[in-house]
């Protein structure tokens, strides 16, 4: 994913104000986890980062192109870290969503994040992106979203053995659980932003 901003946003010297236009904008997901704010169970765990960290570039504390939504632990692990001069020169540095490709630089395996090149790499290592908390994280949601894809797969099959003899209390009851299951399966690939 790389996010696209919108244009039309106002100018202020808060930059705490530009929050719902960040959210929109990064599709209410972390720029470098991609942990979507539900998975963090209140949208207080979700903050704003300043890319270039506003105290090495104080002029870029309210610019909105350099503000990135941002869950609170990646932001706490991020801090106030910016590469060296020779590590920009070599075109190494923090993962930009607003112009890099997400997966052309990460992957995640067996719920590890992984850095494919320099740039994901220096992303892993200095936003910790490998931390035992997001790795389990990781795992739970990708469970959550196989047992309900094997949730739905289980009502089909049962549907085809039943055939078209079914009576419509067990076509009331799968409907049901399927309704069920689906609702299991949007949550975790699809989650609704919460109520600002």
């Amino acid at each position: 994913m790389t996010v696209v901003r919108q244009t039309n946003v106002p100018r202020y010297a808060d930059f705490r104000k530009y929050r719902p236009f960040l959210r929109t904008d990064f599709l209410y997901r972390c720029a470098y986890c991609q942990h979507h704010e539900r998975r963090f169970s209140q949208l207080a765990s979700m903050s704003i980062d300043h890319y270039r960290p506003k105290s090495v570039f104080p002029r870029f504390v309210a610019d909105y192109a350099n503000l990135y939504y941002c869950c609170g632990e990646c932001n706490t692990r991020k801090g106030n870290h910016w590469p060296s001069q020779d590590e920009l020169n070599a075109r190494v540095g923090f993962l930009d969503v607003c112009q890099h490709e997400w997966a052309e630089h990460l992957a995640v395996t067996e719920d590890v994040f992984q850095g494919k090149t320099p740039i994901g790499k220096y992303t892993v290592e200095h936003v910790q992106l490998s931390r035992e908390m997001l790795t389990e994280r990781n795992r739970q949601w990708r469970k959550k979203e196989a047992d309900a894809r094997d949730e739905l797969a289980r009502i089909d099959g049962m549907r085809q053995r039943f055939g078209p003899d079914i009576d419509p209390e067990t076509v009331h009851d799968l409907l049901i659980w399927q309704h069920n299951a689906q609702a299991r399966l949007n949550e975790a690939i699809s989650p609704e932003p919460f109520e600002d």
